[in-house]
């Protein structure tokens, strides 16, 4: 939910904000170089999830998206603005493959296809939800709410990914 809502209204907050109507696609182009930074430059986290480390890449994963999403609310300038991008992409790009490999995981080879579906269901869900929210709390309270309630909800999936879904799924995975 929280990706969306701070992918989605960046051009409208640039607007606002720095007076402008440039750069949205420098921007847009910054989650691109996070995520592509992850699966070209540090092959040490690839090796990871081959050794098992599945949960520790989904964690770090969330924890450097927390920090994107905290610069991209508490920093309304340049910096926090591209920097964000950067840094949500980056983060990103470790959380959502060892999400997928878990959910692929708890799944026997018969019901592989169903797991990844249910995955891609469940994130077009989040996205959704994210955008709409996102538009409700800008519109009543600004884009400043709606930024600090995308991180608070990444906070809030952390914890329930820490407390509840790390030890369920090293309980229950089949490989």
């Amino acid at each position: 939910m929280p990706q969306k809502r701070a992918c989605n209204n960046p051009c409208v907050f640039e607007r606002i904000v720095h007076e402008t109507r440039q750069g949205a696609g420098k921007r847009g182009s910054c989650p691109v170089i996070g995520g592509a930074h992850e699966s070209h430059v540090p092959r040490n986290f690839d090796s990871e999830m081959r050794e098992g480390r599945i949960t520790h890449n989904a964690s770090m994963g969330v924890c450097v998206s927390l920090i994107g999403y905290l610069l991209f609310a508490a920093l309304p300038n340049e910096f926090g603005y591209y920097g964000a991008a950067l840094v949500i992409g980056l983060g990103n790009g470790h959380m959502y493959p060892a999400y997928q490999n878990m959910f692929v995981n708890l799944a026997t080879h018969s019901q592989r296809g169903t797991a990844n579906s249910s995955i891609l269901v469940a994130w077009d869900v989040g996205v959704g939800l994210g955008i709409l929210l996102g538009g409700v709390l800008s519109k009543n309270w600004g884009y400043g709410a709606a930024f600090w309630s995308a991180w608070i909800v990444n906070l809030l999936g952390f914890l329930g990914f820490w407390i509840y879904v790390k030890g369920h799924f090293l309980r229950e995975r089949l490989r």
